[in-house]
């Protein structure tokens, strides 16, 4: 955006329907689309409904894989997340991901994480 000072500005319009919350976790991924290749990730946010991550495999994936994460959530408990996610969009440095079986509300361990 630029200024009527004539400065120009960086700005980030968000569109989403639910909330994400910026996370830096470490974690593993199984590809069960391409005969159950695995790997590492690290999840850079996360909603109730799905979450984005980058690899170093981020050339492999494809629209539509099916995965299988885990992860650790870094509130006090260390909570460990299990998670089936399907692959939506596929960008220069992230992966973004649909939880199969979302929470859809802010009552479940996601939801209060993402909110805290």
């Amino acid at each position: 955006v630029r200024c009527s000072c004539n400065k120009t500005f960086m700005v980030v319009l968000e569109f989403r329907s639910r909330v994400r919350r910026k996370t830096h976790l470490r974690g593993t991924y199984i590809n069960h689309s391409q005969g159950d290749s695995t790997g590492l990730l690290i999840v850079q946010d996360i909603s109730v409904t799905g979450l984005a991550f980058t690899s170093l495999d981020i050339r492999k994936f494809k629209e539509g894989d099916e995965l299988s994460v885990e992860f650790n959530l870094d509130d006090d408990h260390r909570t460990e997340v299990k998670k089936e996610v399907i692959v939506k969009d596929i960008r220069q440095r992230s992966v973004g991901c649909e939880f199969e079986n979302p929470e859809l509300t802010f009552g479940g361990v996601l939801g209060n994480y993402v909110i805290s």
